[in-house]
């Protein structure tokens, strides 16, 4: 080995269930891979609902029409379920630092939590609480309706 040359880093273990040798390097990356595969195509997604909402100038954001273009792909089983898991189980698992921005934002502006703050702290636990009276009910009556019991 030249006296530059860096010595070869030990291999992570495999998972379990890996076969040995060659494909025991792929089962390590795959997952990773398919969270970056799922990844794409949820940006794929997003960006479609943006263009079809600038195309059609729809009222939604382009955001919200992605989300039902993905949920009818889904519904329709164009878009397997398991291709998107691993790529929702991590922003899932990191869901608390999309808050941070949110966080920041508060404590720039110190002013929002006096009375203009409480008002719409006021305005999101009221709606929140309607939301899920209203979950509830219709979980209810969708229950009784099919004769069973929620």
């Amino acid at each position: 080995m030249p006296a530059n040359a860096l010595p070869a880093l030990p291999a992570p273990p495999a998972p379990a269930g890996a076969p040995p040798g060659p494909g025991r390097r792929a089962a390590i990356l795959l997952p990773g891979l398919r969270g970056l595969a799922g990844m794409c195509l949820l940006l794929a997604f997003w960006g479609a609902g943006v263009l079809v909402a600038r195309l059609l100038h729809l009222p939604a954001p382009g955001s919200v029409v992605g989300l039902a273009l993905l949920l009818g792909a889904l519904a329709a089983g164009l878009v397997p379920l398991a291709w998107l898991e691993p790529a929702a189980d991590g922003l899932l698992r990191h869901m608390l630092l999309f808050f941070v921005p949110a966080a920041v934002g508060v404590i720039d502006h110190p002013q929002l939590l006096g009375g203009p703050g409480l008002r719409a702290v006021a305005v999101v636990a009221v709606s929140t609480a309607l939301v899920m009276a209203a979950t509830g009910g219709v979980v209810e009556w969708l229950a009784r309706r099919r004769g069973a019991r929620p």
